[in-house]
């Protein structure tokens, strides 16, 4: 597993895989939205059958998400995103 210095959001594209993250993984499926805060630990992997997931990952400074935030109440934002 692995953290940033930087905020990331990132979009499942195609094919099944995991984010590994403390306590075990998460189904990564297409179409799925995931923000990953700078100091959230995880890591990626394919299916267990051995199919690749593609995604999109879009890194920004950790101002950029503050920002955002502070313009709209984290309870407003939530609903679109699994959080780590």
């Amino acid at each position: 597993m692995h953290t940033h210095d930087f905020d990331e959001l990132f979009w499942v594209e195609a094919g099944r895989g995991w984010e590994w993250v403390p306590g075990g993984r998460r189904r990564l499926e297409p179409g799925l939205l995931v923000l990953v805060r700078a100091q959230d630990h995880h890591a990626f992997s394919g299916d267990d059958d051995g199919t690749a997931v593609e995604f999109v990952n879009v890194a920004f400074g950790r101002g950029v998400w503050r920002g955002l935030v502070r313009r709209h109440p984290v309870s407003q934002v939530t609903p679109y995103f699994l959080l780590a």
